[in-house]
């Protein structure tokens, strides 16, 4: 991520760790665990400069603060992190739809802005989004691609054993079909600057 507000940008690279140890409850569970996280990142930072500009006897020249952010993920992680980008847009438009600040425009990018903004307190944060990157990241799911081909009996099993993660994975839902179809989470994704995927 980096922050910037009109002046010298902060560059970090923050490894999310809200999901160690919790990968069999589900793609969306895992993904709002990480835009939750991601929310606390941008906000802490966002004070830490506040703090910084206020020691140093400087005013913030504009209640508008730039955030751009990249997001990589491997293996289950690219899932979480389609799934929160498009939950960090949607917590976006609510924001401006629930604030009484009258100068912000609509959130959802188009042929002029290429940022969603959110209401937070008292800033207004634009995001923008540069690269998204997975790798070995199984986007449609491993229903007939695992390393040896098992019938499907089995892999519905396999899927059960493994939790609401394993009924994700192995397609016994809609929701990767719906990530891959749906512009909710279609839109978002097309906003980044970037999009990489390495397959193993």
């Amino acid at each position: 991520k980096e922050v910037s507000s009109h002046a010298k940008s902060t560059f970090i690279v923050h490894n999310a760790s809200c999901n160690e140890g919790k990968t069999h409850d589900g793609v969306i569970k895992g993904g709002e665990r990480l835009v939750t996280e991601m929310l606390e990142v941008i906000r802490h930072e966002i004070e830490t400069k506040k703090q910084t500009i206020n020691n140093d006897n400087q005013v913030l020249e504009s209640d508008t603060i730039d955030v751009t952010i990249s997001v990589v993920g491997n293996s289950l992680g690219g899932l979480y992190g389609r799934y929160a980008i498009a939950r960090l847009a949607e917590i976006a438009e609510e924001s401006t739809k629930n604030s009484i600040v009258s100068d912000v425009n609509d959130t959802t990018p188009n042929d002029e802005t290429d940022y969603y903004t959110l209401v937070d307190r008292d800033v207004n944060i634009r995001i923008h989004f540069n690269v998204f990157c997975s790798t070995a990241s199984p986007h449609l799911g491993c229903a007939g691609h695992t390393y040896f081909p098992i019938p499907r009996a089995a892999e519905m099993g396999i899927a059960h054993g493994l939790g609401e993660t394993g009924r994700d994975l192995f397609r016994l839902n809609d929701l990767l079909h719906t990530m891959a179809t749906s512009p909710r989470f279609l839109r978002p994704l097309a906003r980044f600057r970037r999009r990489i995927a390495y397959a193993n």
